[in-house]
């Protein structure tokens, strides 16, 4: 879920007599329908108390059912016993959704209702619910409840938030459009703010939630750092990551400049690492576990003379992948990593004289290179943003539960990148 904090609340919240405020319950069937019967009020975010708090409202809920179980409609069941509305003291108001629009809208429809039965408290010295059974038959109304089977079913990402770096451009601009496209809440980082305003603006488009971005060098540490909490600012919480910030750097080894050598190291691997710090240590926070994937390169098994720097990070970022998987499984977090090759569509990791290096290393002319390519892996086909775009959707997702410290090619079949 996302989660959404509304500070307008801060007054009700604060009151003496919230307690009772919140137990004048909703304004409308309709209000009722989105937001529950009560909201719930959560004196402490101390984790053991909070959870006390819910169980507390579950029993309550689960008692409210028994006693008007009689009146339930026919064909219909019970509905969850989750608030959608939190008042914290001190804080305001936390509401919880599948997409940010729809927490908003949570927090408007709640904070009229809440701010009517306060001023009536005022005003009149108390207020007044509608009865048990009321309630009841206001919340189990047939027309209210069928309007929840006309709402649409929940892509498949629906309510998860990622973070998606290098998404400017190439894989990760695939990667971000197919995961919007699935209904997932994103963080885009990238180092040129063109390319993210332009990615950010589909990605809108495809999910219906205004992404955040984040511009900026993912090498260093505040970059990244600020990459993560825009994601529990954002939209509440994290769910993973997909590391995919990246050069390529070129030249023989004897021949390589360290000023080269630690700016492909920087942007390529400590970049990853940094990203991996800060995500598993929300993700232990959260204690939900997660999902972190990585998108690697053909290079780290199957390296190229001339293309040494880049090959040596993607094989430590295959490295890294495996002690995250290592030392997150406790936690419920999986981590994994594609392996893609050749991928040209909207990339700009052949820019700067890449493509031609490539090609004259090969023996060719640079605009023979992406048929070089595909001719030379076992499909002979070319891959796409959108072949490695599926293969992460399958390991940040559910499909891939039971999968972690794996390495999937995305390649068209290179023999020497197998894995091994």
């Amino acid at each position: 879920k996302v989660l959404y904090l509304d500070t307008r609340f801060r007054a009700i919240a604060d009151r003496e007599d919230l307690a009772e405020v919140v137990s004048a319950g909703v304004s409308s069937a309709d209000h009722m329908l989105r937001i529950r019967p009560r909201s719930i009020v959560l004196n402490s975010l101390e984790e053991q108390l909070v959870e006390g708090a819910f169980g507390e409202y579950a029993a309550e809920y689960a008692k409210y059912t028994e006693r008007n179980k009689d009146h339930l409609p026919e064909g219909f069941g019970f509905l969850d016993a989750v608030p959608r509305v939190a008042l914290v003291p001190g804080l305001g108001a936390i509401t919880a959704a599948e997409t940010l629009k729809e927490a908003k809208m949570y927090a408007e429809i709640a904070f009229h209702t809440h701010s009517v039965a306060a001023k009536v408290k005022d005003c009149f010295g108390q207020v007044e619910a509608l009865s048990d059974l009321e309630t009841f038959r206001f919340e189990y109304w047939p027309m209210e409840l069928y309007k929840l089977t006309l709402k649409p079913k929940p892509r498949k990402l629906t309510g998860q938030i990622f973070v998606v770096t290098g998404a400017g451009s190439g894989i990760g601009r695939g990667i971000a459009l197919h995961l919007a496209g699935l209904g997932a809440n994103l963080v885009l980082a990238d180092l040129n703010a063109e390319s993210l305003t332009e990615v950010s603006a589909q990605v809108s488009e495809l999910s219906g939630t205004e992404p955040v971005t984040v511009v900026g060098d993912q090498s260093l540490e505040s970059v990244t750092k600020a990459s993560v909490a825009a994601a529990i600012h954002g939209f509440g919480g994290l769910d993973g990551i997909v590391s995919n910030a990246g050069i390529a750097v070129t030249g023989p080894l004897d021949e390589l400049a360290l000023e080269s050598w630690n700016k492909a190291m920087a942007v390529n691997l400590t970049s990853s690492f940094l990203l991996t710090q800060g995500a598993i240590q929300h993700l232990k926070a959260q204690g939900m576990g997660g999902s972190l994937v990585y998108v690697a390169s053909k290079n780290a098994f199957a390296p190229g003379a001339g293309f040494g720097a880049y090959s040596v990070t993607k094989a430590g970022m295959i490295q890294l992948m495996r002690m995250a998987a290592i030392e997150g499984g406790e936690f419920g977090i999986r981590s994994n990593a594609v392996s893609p090759d050749a991928v040209f569509d909207n990339s700009k990791l052949w820019d700067g004289g890449i493509r031609e290096d490539r090609a004259a290393a090969h023996g060719i002319t640079p605009d023979k290179l992406e048929d070089f390519y595909s001719k030379r892996n076992i499909l002979k086909r070319q891959v796409r943003t959108t072949d490695v775009a599926s293969t992460v959707e399958f390991l940040i997702s559910d499909d891939s539960s039971r999968t972690t410290g794996a390495v999937i090619p995305v390649d068209g079949g290179v023999v020497g990148g197998f894995p091994r």
